[in-house]
């Protein structure tokens, strides 16, 4: 639990932050990539089930951005 918490914070940032595609964030913290995209799959849950007043603004945004995942 809590090391899955610790990744989804480092997927996060690794993917939002630093721009890295799925492939080189599961290199980087030594996990697959299938476990990059579950982890993120439900932290994006999280967030839109916390926040659904601004979830559909931060995913046009993420949509819009230059850089591709």
């Amino acid at each position: 639990e809590n090391m899955d918490k610790l990744h989804t914070r480092q997927i996060m940032q690794c993917i939002y932050l630093q721009g890295l595609h799925y492939k080189e964030t599961a290199a980087k913290l030594g996990i697959s990539i299938a476990t990059v995209n579950t982890l993120l799959v439900n932290a994006l849950k999280k967030i839109r089930q916390a926040y659904p007043d601004i979830t559909q603004n931060i995913i046009l945004f993420l949509l819009l951005s230059d850089k591709k995942r």
